[in-house]
C-alpha cells in the first residue's frame, strides 16, 4: 500500500486549533480522498474519564474510525471514544492510534504521542508508553504549496506587514493596558500596509487599540465576514506581527520565512514563555517589546520553520515497526 492511500480518520471536538494540527499531519501522509473527519463534540460521555471508554453506548462510538488505517486524534473529549475504538477492535484490527499534544490519561493505549518540546513529555514517561516525538513548533496545514501559489496573488507594491490577533485564553486575559501597550509598540513598526487579521478570541478592546494605532496608514482589516485571509496575510507579508498567546499561531508564521515579531501579553502561561524563549534563542523570532527589535525591523528573511514533515514521518516509522 503506498502512503497516499492509507485511510486516515480524524477525531476532535471540533476546536479548530486540534483539528489544524491533526489535518496537517494527515495531509502530509495521505490523499485527501483518503481522510475522514469525526467530531466528538457532543454527548454526555465527552466527559468521561479516558478510564471508562468501555461504558460508552455503541451508539457513540465513531465506527467509522475502526475502518481506517491510522486515527489521529487532539482535545481530551475525544480520549474515552478513542479507547474504546481501540479496545472493541482488539490489538490485531484496531486501527493504528495518534494522539496530538499531551494527552492527561491513558498515554499507553496509544501507539503514537506527538507532544511540543515545551511539555517535556518524553522525559516524564514511564514503564510501557507509545512512541514519543517532540518539535518546538505545532503541526499545521500552510505548506510551501500553498505559500507559494499564494505569493503568486501579491499585487501591492512596498513593505507589507501582517499582524495577526490572538486572544483571550485560560491564562491570559487582555484589558486596556496590555491592548494599548500591544497597540503603541504596532505604531512604531514602519511598513507601507498593514493587515490585520483577527481570530475568535479576539477581544473589542484589542482590535480597538490596534485600529487606532494605524489610524492614517494603509491598513486592511478584516471583521470576520467574507473570506478570511488569514493564509494569504501569511503568504504574502514581508513581516508578521503575532500575539504570543497561540502556540499554533507563531508556528504558522515561523513556517513562511518572513520576519516575525511576537508579543507577550501578560499572564503568558510558563510553558508558551518557554516556547517563545527557545524560538527567540535560535533566531526564528524577536521579542517585539525587547529594546531595538522594532528599530530593527528589516526585509530580511528568515529560514522557515514546519516541524509538520517531521511529525508526520516520525508517526509512519511508528505505523510501520507496530504494523510490521
Amino acid at each position: 500500500m503506498t502512503r497516499s492511500a492509507l485511510k486516515i480518520a480524524i477525531i476532535t471536538d471540533g476546536k479548530m486549533g486540534d483539528l489544524a494540527q491533526c489535518r496537517g499531519v494527515a495531509q502530509a501522509i495521505a490523499a485527501p480522498e483518503n481522510i475522514s473527519e469525526i467530531s466528538v463534540r457532543t454527548g454526555w460521555y465527552n466527559h468521561l474519564p479516558a478510564y471508562a471508554a468501555s461504558w460508552l453506548p455503541t451508539a457513540a462510538l465513531p465506527i467509522e474510525a475502526a475502518k481506517a488505517d491510522i486515527v489521529i486524534a487532539s482535545g481530551r473529549r475525544t480520549l474515552p471514544a478513542l479507547i474504546a475504538v481501540k479496545r472493541k477492535h482488539g490489538p490485531l484490527k484496531a486501527p493504528f492510534v495518534a494522539f496530538l499534544k499531551t494527552p492527561p490519561t491513558a498515554r499507553t493505549a496509544l501507539d503514537f504521542i506527538w507532544a511540543p518540546r515545551h511539555d517535556g513529555l518524553a522525559a516524564r514517561s514511564a514503564g510501557p508508553a507509545p512512541d514519543v516525538f517532540s518539535t518546538l513548533t505545532s503541526p499545521h496545514t500552510i505548506t510551501s504549496d500553498i505559500l507559494g501559489e499564494l505569493r503568486g496573488e501579491r499585487n501591492i507594491p512596498g513593505r507589507q506587514v501582517g499582524v495577526i490577533l490572538g486572544g483571550n485564553n485560560k491564562s491570559v486575559t487582555w484589558n486596556a493596558a496590555s491592548a494599548d501597550e500591544f497597540a503603541a509598540l504596532l505604531a512604531q513598526v514602519e511598513g507601507d500596509r498593514f493587515t490585520i487579521v483577527s481570530s475568535r478570541r479576539t477581544p473589542d478592546i484589542l482590535m480597538s487599540a490596534v485600529s487606532d494605532s494605524l489610524a492614517g496608514r494603509a491598513c486592511d482589516i478584516w471583521d470576520g465576514t467574507g473570506e478570511n485571509p488569514y493564509q494569504k496575510v501569511l503568504a504574502t507579508s514581508d513581516a508578521i506581527i503575532v500575539t504570543g498567546d497561540s502556540h499554533n499561531m507563531v508556528s504558522e508564521a515561523c513556517a513562511t520565512g518572513a520576519q516575525i515579531l511576537v508579543y507577550q501579553p501578560p499572564g503568558l502561561q510558563p510553558k508558551l514563555k518557554t516556547f517563545l524563549q527557545a524560538m527567540q534563542a535560535e533566531g526564528h523570532i524577536a521579542d517585539i517589546a525587547a529594546p531595538g527589535d522594532v528599530a530593527a525591523l528589516s526585509d530580511a528573511k528568515t529560514t522557515p520553520v514546519d516541524a509538520t514533515p517531521d511529525i508526520a514521518a516520525a508517526l509512519l516509522k511508528a505505523f510501520d515497526a507496530r504494523k510490521g
